[in-house]
């Protein structure tokens, strides 16, 4: 036999839930009753949020440097952007990191990069597994516009320096994947 109170608290958690379900199934009502006209001026200030945050994310790409993401397809490539905002920026897998990366070989502290005024540099943290343009990167290393980082076996990046882009930019031809891994591998 249930007693009284145990009674009473059944009682009440059926009474939550009820008002609960209640409240949602009022709040799905009131979107369905919404017009046609709100819903679409809905959806465009979200577009024009959107935009606004897209403009924002380029604005910055033109002054700070970045890394975009190198895909053997290149409608994949440049998907991926990891802006350098601070001074100095941990690349791995750990909490502690910036700029994640994912992948049994990549480490919690993969790389340290480094700005210092227009120049940018990357450390190897504890023997990672980095190369820069083919070459092992073995000690702090200075970074130059479009280099190729290959971190670990997987994660392909271009380097962007916005302080050398507009050098580079009347001699330079495209990055693709075939190209950049060649002298990787």
């Amino acid at each position: 036999e249930v007693s009284e109170e145990e009674k009473e608290r059944i009682r009440k958690e059926i009474e939550e839930e009820m008002r609960a379900q209640m409240l949602e199934n009022q709040k799905a009502l009131e979107d369905s009753s919404k017009s046609a006209a709100e819903k679409l001026a809905e959806m465009e200030k979200a577009m024009e949020e959107e935009k606004i945050k897209r403009q924002a994310e380029d604005e910055k790409r033109k002054k700070k440097p970045y890394l975009w993401n190198l895909n053997e397809d290149p409608a994949l490539s440049g998907i991926v952007c990891h802006v350098i905002e601070r001074t100095k920026v941990l690349v791995g897998k750990g909490d502690k990191c910036q700029v994640k990366l994912t992948g049994l070989s990549i480490m919690d502290e993969h790389a340290l990069i480094e700005v210092d005024k227009q120049n940018i540099y990357l450390t190897a943290r504890m023997n990672a597994k980095i190369t820069l343009n083919g070459e092992n990167v073995v000690a702090k290393t200075e970074l130059h516009h479009n280099d190729r980082l290959l971190f670990s076996a997987g994660h392909v990046y271009v380097v962007h320096h916005p302080y050398q882009f507009k050098k580079a930019a009347k001699k330079e031809k495209s990055t693709d994947c075939d190209s950049a891994l060649i002298p990787l591998l």
